[in-house]
């Protein structure tokens, strides 16, 4: 990768950062259907190859999906019941029962919202904590990787199932329905899961092998895409962890204000359709950089700037490290993308929660564009990214 002169001199953003320590309308359709993952896959059916292909439409801003989990181990299943609601691009709230329905005892409770999140248990005190702007883990968007990650060979397409009277598409992947980094398919043939996309890109159902056994299964129940969702609903109120608690910070600043530095990367202007959110001063959960003093220099602050547009996000950040250590783990498998003479190469990340374009430096900072768009309009927009002075972040909760 080439390194930017001009990058190098960002070294004062990481520090101004750490210094401020259509919604489609339908029936609610529900699968009275409890048994075991013994049983195989009750509540799903392969469709024959003559059934008509499926038709994408646009996925859903707002949704509330109910799905029943069991997990094997050993002998024994172990079955869970998870609420899943979603306010996109950046609200969720996810109840998981201890039990087969929504009846039994609630276990947990994890809620998302923009720069925060809460977790709820009857076992142990509620924890708040900032952190870094950007979609929700537990609301993935399959549809707006797929072609990326078949194209890159991490969805392996299969066959078309129903569950709940909706077709859905099988890919075979590595991981499940979770977020985090896709990996190549054919790694590991001991263990893959398949996932189940319906038309506008909710997953239905998932299931995870290990040496051709089901271990994990985990199929929609219950479906409605026209919930009635409030901000009560993802309120996340609570005292927030400290950084050295494991927390982060979140500040809002001024939308045409800067860190200190020559040099800043910013897009021009919002994106076609896309409005923006904010620009935000963060520094995201690392406890042990604040507790050990030997990692002290491998603390990561940044400024991002967050973009909407109906289901969709748009986040471009700009960091570093305090005492120029490398800000990530590397992705060595990561495919490249030229993203302009400033940049240089970008690292591809695909995920099923968001794409992330990565170009890091050699004095630690780096600049990433992050979003539930496809790697070449993710590119377009890193490429349009302009050089501004620095200046001063002008912080608005004083």
């Amino acid at each position: 990768m080439r390194i930017s002169p001009v990058t190098r001199r960002h070294f004062a953003l990481a520090v101004a950062a750490l210094a401020a320590a259509g919604v489609v309308a339908t029936a609610v359709v529900a699968l009275n259907d409890h048994s075991s993952a013994g049983d195989g896959r009750a509540g799903s059916r392969t469709l024959p190859r003559s059934a008509p292909p499926i038709a994408w439409t646009d996925p859903p801003v707002a949704y509330a999906i109910t799905y029943r989990v069991t997990d094997r181990t050993g002998t024994q299943w172990r079955t869970t019941t998870e609420v899943d609601r979603v306010r996109r691009p950046f609200d969720a709230r996810r109840e998981v029962h201890a039990g087969p329905s929504v009846k039994s005892p609630l276990d947990s409770t994890t809620i998302s919202a923009l720069g925060w999140q809460k977790t709820t248990s009857p076992r142990a005190a509620d924890a708040v904590l900032q952190v870094p702007p950007g979609m929700p883990a537990t609301d993935v968007r399959p549809d707006a990787v797929r072609d990326d990650a078949i194209d890159a060979s991490y969805f392996d397409p299969a066959e078309r199932r129903e569950v709940l009277g909706r077709a859905c598409q099988v890919y075979r992947t590595l991981q499940p329905a979770v977020a985090g980094a896709l990996e190549p398919a054919e790694r590991d043939g001991s263990v893959h899961s398949e996932i189940c996309i319906d038309a506008e890109g909710l997953v239905l159902e998932e299931v995870t092998f290990r040496d051709g056994h089901l271990t994990h299964r985990r199929v929609a129940t219950a479906l409605d895409l026209s919930p009635h969702l409030t901000d009560a609903d993802f309120a996340t109120s609570g005292t927030p962890l400290t950084l050295q608690q494991g927390g982060g910070s979140v500040r809002p600043v001024a939308p045409d204000s800067r860190p200190p530095g020559p040099e800043f990367f910013e897009l021009p202007a919002p994106p076609d359709g896309f409005t923006m959110v904010g620009r935000f001063a963060v520094i995201p959960p690392q406890p042990q950089a604040f507790t050990d003093p030997t990692l002290s220099d491998f603390r990561r602050a940044g400024v991002s700037d967050v973009y909407q547009r109906g289901a969709d996000a748009l986040i471009v950040e700009r960091g570093g490290t305090v005492g120029g250590k490398p800000p990530f783990a590397p992705v060595p498998e990561a495919p490249t993308v030229d993203v302009g003479p400033a940049l240089g190469q970008a690292a591809v990340i695909l995920g099923l929660s968001g794409t992330e374009l990565r170009v890091t430096f050699a004095d630690g900072h780096y600049v990433r564009v992050i979003g539930t768009l496809p790697v070449a309009r993710l590119t377009e927009l890193a490429r349009s990214l302009v050089l501004r002075p620095g200046g001063e972040l002008v912080y608005l909760d004083r």
